[in-house]
């Protein structure tokens, strides 16, 4: 085979694994970047539901300062009616003490109702937190991991594109200048591999006295999409 084109065989090889490498390290910072963004957004949540709980709660206390008022009225209405003079200031005394006593009711229907609701809701928040945590620590430890395999395929990366700048030097100026423009298209492809006379890299028939070339070992360019051919065989 033309030595050419086995120094391209080896440069495209660096070429698929790099994107490969790179793809991996998009994927592991996507990885990262989710795992991050989920923890930020369980945080808020968390966050938002402290906040109710505290508002729930200091409802609740003005609900029970609230009763104790109520509960004050009833005392003094109740003696209102033991001294009442006359039929009027007892019914005028027994319908207000009847509405206060609907309103204390309620009032105590209501703190009875946000006990139960703030008892459920710290049971509730505290598993959900401690969950969190447990969650965040297994991230944590991914995200290492996944830091750490970044900065070796980095690295890996750094050391594959030595070799392909080296290597290109191998290759004359024309075919050089090509291959590095080639590379830089979105598949990196510069050099593709014919299969029954088909371009793989364009899927179009190769018009037979190129394949013959390509297969005698002549450095040849398909018609169609301008990457460099090999038989492969």
């Amino acid at each position: 085979m033309n030595k050419e084109i086995t120094k391209m065989e080896e440069l495209q090889r660096y070429i698929d694994a790099l994107l490969r490498e790179k793809s991996e390290i998009d994927t592991a910072q996507n990885s990262i970047k989710r795992m991050k963004a989920d923890h930020e957004t369980a945080s808020e949540a968390l966050a938002i539901r402290d906040k109710s709980l505290k508002q729930l709660k200091k409802l609740t206390s003005i609900l029970e300062m609230k009763l104790k008022e109520l509960d004050a009225s009833v005392a003094h209405i109740s003696e209102k009616l033991h001294s009442a003079q006359n039929e009027k200031e007892l019914n005028a005394g027994t319908n207000e003490l009847a509405g206060v006593n609907k309103e204390k009711g309620d009032v105590e229907e209501e703190i009875l109702l946000n006990f139960e609701s703030i008892s459920a809701e710290e049971k509730s928040l505290a598993s959900d937190k401690d969950a969190s945590v447990n969650q965040n620590e297994v991230d944590k430890l991914k995200i290492e991991e996944l830091t750490e395999r970044i900065a070796r395929l980095e690295a890996f990366i750094k050391e594959k594109e030595e070799k392909f700048k080296t290597g290109l030097l191998d290759l004359s100026p024309p075919v050089r200048s090509r291959f590095s423009k080639l590379v830089q298209s979105k598949d990196g492809k510069a050099l593709v591999k014919i299969d029954h006379g088909v371009c793989l890299g364009c899927n179009n028939n190769v018009p037979p006295h190129e394949v013959s070339q390509v297969n005698a070992g002549v450095v040849t360019t398909c018609t169609n999409c301008g990457k460099y051919l090999y038989s492969g065989s």
